[in-house]
């Protein structure tokens, strides 16, 4: 179904859920009645975002907080959990990998030495040598985390 905007549903439910986890992302822990307005989402659309990502494991509750009348709020958080990423640093001597839970916690970590006695230094930055650098990294971090592959949500 498209919508005149040349939006189709799925375009509006990814863009709501986008919302609500960048959101919980960088201001989060937050109930669903904080998300409301700053996702700019009605009440409804973040109830059902939300159900889905809880349901997904991506959000999990996080403790609560007294509102002003009635019952106390819950708080919704990233569930760490719920994927791993991966950043990676190729710096003049050195290829770094670090894998990252979803709050940025780091789990492994693994330094592969560029050849700084080569001859010809322009050598330690072979692709191929870095590629390898690169694959034997990450499988060596996942390994050490003891991590599946596919929790695996990206590497940068």
């Amino acid at each position: 179904m498209t919508m005149r905007n040349g939006r189709t549903v799925r375009d509006l439910r990814r863009e709501n859920r986008t919302a609500v986890l960048q959101r919980l992302y960088f201001d989060g822990p937050l109930s669903r009645f904080s998300l409301g307005p700053a996702t700019g989402l009605s009440s409804g659309s973040i109830s059902n975002v939300v159900a889905e990502l809880v349901a997904e494991g991506l959000v999990e509750e996080a403790g609560s907080v007294d509102s002003a009348g009635g019952r106390p709020r819950t708080l919704l958080r990233i569930s760490p959990g719920s994927g791993c990423m991966i950043g990676v640093d190729v710096g003049e001597t050195r290829v770094r990998i670090e894998l990252f839970d979803l709050t940025l916690t780091e789990l492994a970590r693994t330094e592969r030495p560029l050849g700084a006695d080569s001859p010809n230094p322009h050598d330690r930055y072979d692709v191929d040598l870095v590629v390898d650098h690169l694959r034997e990294g990450i499988a060596e971090v996942l390994r050490l985390a003891d991590v599946p592959a596919e929790r695996l949500l990206g590497v940068g």
